[in-house]
């Protein structure tokens, strides 16, 4: 006993002794810790290590530099201008990333970062956050937060804010919900007067380290005894800090001008020890296995990589052994006062002191015992309100479980006692179809003697209710003193709901491979980083062609800068981009899309790619102007039905004093012949109106039998008026097809003749020679293509020429497609020519094209004849049949009733004419039985034509009437003879068919 108590006094004096020539090794060690905030109680444990010569005591000479010094702590560090910062659990994403950061010691044992929300505000849980508006800090000073908000998955329904590290911001209604230091911003509301609202992180299972001591790998392994006595030093501080606040307090009001109150730091002081918790745990404790869970959170939060695993290395281990070479100093120190260790050991040791302590060193091994068993239960608690479980097995068959955390129930359905009790064993709960490879996995790892622990692939469990369920699971090996495994521990994350995700993940890319739209993602500068099949098929670049290209290969050069420059606005600005773009292809080849452009953020609403989402919309855009087409055409069609109206009412009136005067001059008056080209001119005008009524109106069409020639007339007519002069129109027709008959629709083939003129004008520039020719062949069945249906046969041969540009052979192929054009993008739609050869095959015919680059195009239509007409000769010019029965004549227009009731007069009618319908129809009703024919206009204010005529017929049901117009959508011929009319006719009218058509009408009434 006695030498047992010598020796251990020897150890003491000769530790006294390193210490008393510790003096003697030299200058002090200079070295630099970096705050990541301005000075405050936050950092008080170091203050005192410095104010109370701790520091200076362990030969140490430290500069404590706040953040006005170096924003980035873990920047500073790595670059050797500090040696130790403060981080908070955004520590693990750095060594996630590879950066050499070691935690030293875990000052806060809990994060301080907590949701502030003012209590009249109804914001007391997380579940109240939704819609809201939230602040959060920069970098990683919110995981805690985001961490809740992800568990209870409200990251995608809050509106983000950046902090503005102003608690006024909840006052002034900035904003909902203000990211708070529990240790600060309640104190400052609380004593202004307004009540708040906490949502700690904690009370949710979210448990993160707060402010930890780190350093870096190269410091470790250079200077591993500084590193260590760095740590002792600076936890004596914080101990002396957290036992003597209030001379902490003067210290950072004085040395660290600090303008907080007294009051202030006080409540920061009594906040920061609950958070420290010296009093159960050792100030500056980690666990690994409170870091595992924290990562699995980040991990699941996306700040981590799901490959990335925690090992013991992140953690500070204290050196092991006696480092000489620092120690010679001190051994010099032990020789000089060795002689003295000899006297002082006689008396210093006696054997009562040696009781004493014997009896104190058990009264201090209970205590510890006691706080061990303490920090034990804590450890315990926490561990079950958090989401990861605990596991420790025996190495043997089965895996026996020997200890696993009560929350174990919460991810496996089984009772922690049922899992210990040795009913189950761990493989027993593996899904069977993963247990082979779990086994193996150990197996591997075990075999290495150096592996202290491994991380599984995530594997699948079956809970007790039969629910399947996937886990990440961390494995850590524990030997003997013989090197055999005896046991393994696990550290077991449930991950159901983020391999959920993934697979979600997995069938959105899938998705997006097979879509028909084009989707790209792009880098903030625009280079592309992902194109999907689609994107390949419509623009023509291969997906590995566009990687790392930007966008603006695909321009067409049809959009300006600015439109460029607005886009780019509107993205950088966080916005949405819709719109469209004229884009080319890798052909050249000029196409549409419609484009929703769309900012990507990161779980931390951070900007970090740009996704489009585009769709090829050339086709939808030709066809709307299709329809712009069809409605300008019907639009047309209304425009020319309401003018021929008033135009023909006006050539009528033309036409009647020309016939009125012809009939009134000598014979030999030289203005007869001035008067005849007039009324020619006249009829080509009701022809040309006629024609284009025809060719416009909106009806089905219906095949007759019609005369071509005539149709092709008709139609050359009306292109007169639209063909440049420059353009020299020649026709010519075999006397063979002369009387030739087809059947099929005239406006069809107007159109298709329209179609081919227009073509071979702008072929030509509008300057050349268009020349049309007919006539008649016999086709043999080799003549008629295979495509064709057409019989061999009698066919009349339309031929369109014109000595313009010319086709070559590829684009000659290719005139028929649907929507394939030559033109500009806005000079044809592509459509005009399938519409031909549709209609040509409508009837029966085939299309046979010549063309020679830079000499010109033939077209030639082939349509079968089906008869031969005669033409009709005109007949005799006779005298005009005359009469004496009284007419009604009734016109809106005053000039039209005049002329024609004068020559009606002088064929020796009696004619009333009356201007106003209803005036007309009292006339009538007061001499019923006077008027033997009514003649009417269709289209006149107060009461139309055919309502007049139906009120005339009331009063007197045998009454004959002759309905005229201009024009009308209403009625026409068949229409007007149901409504009782006895003839229609179309202005303007010639005098001889209108005498004739009378004549005819009350001869009919007579023989009735």
């Amino acid at each position: 006993m006695k030498q047992s108590i010598w020796i251990k006094s020897c150890v003491i004096l000769l530790l006294s002794f390193f210490v008393f020539s510790s003096g003697l090794a030299g200058a002090a060690e200079k070295l630099v810790l970096q705050l990541p905030w301005h000075h405050q109680f936050q950092f008080a444990g170091y203050y005192m290590a410095e104010e109370q010569g701790f520091y200076r005591d362990a030969g140490l000479d430290v500069e404590i530099r706040d953040v006005t010094r170096g924003a980035n702590t873990v920047a500073e560090v790595l670059s050797g201008r500090a040696d130790f910062g403060i981080s908070g659990s955004g520590l693990l994403v750095e060594r996630s990333s590879g950066k050499p950061v070691v935690a030293v010691a875990a000052i806060f044992q809990q994060s301080p970062a907590v949701f502030l929300t003012l209590e009249q505000s109804g914001i007391y849980k997380p579940a109240d956050l939704s819609g809201k508006r939230v602040m959060f800090s920069p970098g990683y000073q919110s995981l805690s937060l985001f961490a809740l908000l992800h568990q209870e998955g409200l990251l995608d329904k809050i509106k983000r804010l950046d902090t503005s590290f102003d608690y006024h911001s909840l006052l002034n209604g900035e904003t909902d919900v203000f990211n708070a230091y529990r240790t600060n911003e309640p104190y400052l509301l609380e004593t202004q007067g307004y009540r708040t609202n906490v949502i700690d992180p904690r009370d949710y299972g979210i448990d993160f380290y707060g402010d930890t001591l780190f350093t870096s790998e190269p410091l470790i392994q250079k200077k591993p005894q500084v590193v260590e006595t760095f740590r002792k030093a600076s936890l004596k501080g914080w101990d002396y800090a957290l036992n003597h606040p209030d001379e902490a307090i003067a210290v950072i009001r004085s040395t660290y001008q600090v303008e907080k109150t007294v009051a202030q730091l006080q409540f920061e002081a009594a906040e920061i020890k609950k958070i420290i918790q010296p009093d159960q745990v050792e100030i500056g404790r980690m666990e690994l296995f409170r870091w595992a869970e924290i990562t699995h959170h980040l991990i699941a939060l996306g700040q981590i990589p799901a490959n990335f695993y925690l090992t013991d290395t992140f953690l500070y281990q204290p050196p092991h052994g006696v480092h000489w070479a620092q120690l010679r100093p001190w051994i010099l120190g032990v020789v000089i006062g060795f002689a003295l260790l000899l006297i002082l050991l006689a008396t210093l040791f006696k054997y009562s002191l040696h009781l004493r302590a014997t009896r104190k060193q058990l009264r201090q091994e209970i205590e510890e015992r006691s706080q061990a068993e303490e920090l034990l239960s804590e450890a315990s608690k926490i561990i079950n309100r958090s989401p990861t479980v605990a596991f420790l097995w025996k190495n043997v068959p089965g895996w026996p479980v020997e200890f696993v955390s009560e929350n174990v129930e919460k991810v496996f359905g089984y009772p922690s006692q049922d899992l210990m009790a040795g009913s189950s064993g761990y493989n027993e709960i593996i899904h069977s179809d993963d247990l082979e490879r779990v086994k193996d996995e150990v197996l591997n790892h075990s075999g290495k003697e150096d592996q202290r622990s491994f991380v599984h692939a995530p594997y699948r469990i079956i809970t007790k209710s039969g629910e399947t369920r996937w886990v990440n699971d961390t494995t850590y090996i524990r030997r003997n003193s013989q090197g055999e495994i005896t046991h393994y521990e696990g550290v077991v994350y449930d991950i159901t709901a983020l391999m959920q995700a993934e697979e979600e993940r997995s069938q959105l890319l899938q998705a997006i491979d097979q879509s028909s739209e084009t989707i790209v993602i792009t880098d903030l500068t625009g280079n592309i980083q992902y194109a999907n099949p689609a994107f390949e098929k419509i623009s023509g670049y291969s997906c590995e062609e566009a990687i790392g290209q930007n966008p603006r290969i695909l321009q067409s050069g049809q959009q300006d800068d600015l439109f460029y420059q607005e886009l780019w606005e509107m993205l950088t600005s966080g916005k949405i981009w819709q719109g469209r773009f004229i884009n080319k292809k890798k052909d050249g080849t000029l196409y549409i899309e419609n484009a929703t452009i769309s900012p990507v953020r990161d779980a931390l609403g951070k900007t970090v790619n740009y996704i489009a989402v585009k769709r090829d919309v050339t086709h939808e855009v030709e066809m709307e102007e299709q329809l712009r087409q069809k409605f300008k055409m019907e639009v047309i069609g209304v425009m020319a039905g309401g003018m021929a109206h008033n135009f023909n009412n006006n050539l009528a009136i033309i036409l009647g004093n020309v016939e009125l005067s012809l009939l009134k001059l000598p014979k030999n008056d030289e203005t007869l012949p001035l008067l005849k080209n007039a009324k020619i001119a006249i009829l080509r005008s009701r022809d040309l109106v006629q024609q284009i009524l025809t060719y416009s109106r909106n009806e089905a069409y219906s095949k007759t039998s019609i005369q071509l020639p005539a149709v092709i007339d008709e139609t050359l007519k009306m292109l007169q008026s639209t063909i440049p002069s420059t353009v020299r129109v020649e026709q010519t027709v075999s006397m063979n097809s002369r009387d030739v008959s087809i059947h099929g629709d005239s406006s069809q083939i107007q159109e298709v003749i329209v179609n081919l003129c227009n073509n071979a004008v702008h072929a030509m520039d509008e300057e050349g020679d268009l020349k049309l020719s007919l006539e008649t062949v016999e086709l043999e069945q080799k003549e008629i293509p295979a495509q064709h249906k057409g019989a061999p046969g009698c066919y009349a041969k339309l031929s369109i020429q014109d000595n313009g540009s010319g086709m070559s052979p590829e684009v000659k192929a290719k005139i028929f497609d649907l929507f394939f054009t030559t033109k500009k993008l806005d000079g044809g739609t592509g459509v005009g020519l399938s519409t031909v050869q549709g209609i040509i095959n409508q009837h029966g015919g085939l299309i046979k094209v010549h063309s020679v680059p830079g000499e010109g195009t033939t077209f030639d239509l082939y349509f079968p004849i089906i008869e031969r007409r005669q033409k009709k000769r005109s007949p005799d010019v006779q005298e005009q049949p005359k009469g004496t029965e009284k007419i009604l004549f009734v016109d809106d227009d005053e000039m039209l009733a005049n002329v024609w009731s004068e020559m009606l007069r002088e064929y020796g009618y009696q004619v009333s004419a009356m201007i106003s319908s209803t005036e007309a129809l009292k006339l009538f009703a007061a001499n019923s039985d006077y008027f033997d024919l009514v003649i009417t206009d269709q289209t006149m204010p107060e009461l139309a034509g055919k309502n007049l005529i139906q009120e005339l017929q009331k009063i007197r049901p045998d009454l004959a009437a002759i309905l005229c117009t201009g024009y009308s959508s209403k009625v026409n011929e068949d229409e007007a003879k149901k409504l009782g009319f006895s003839a229609f006719c179309p202005k303007p009218l010639e005098l001889p068919d209108l005498l004739q058509t009378i004549r005819r009408v009350l001869d009919e009434k007579k023989t009735d």
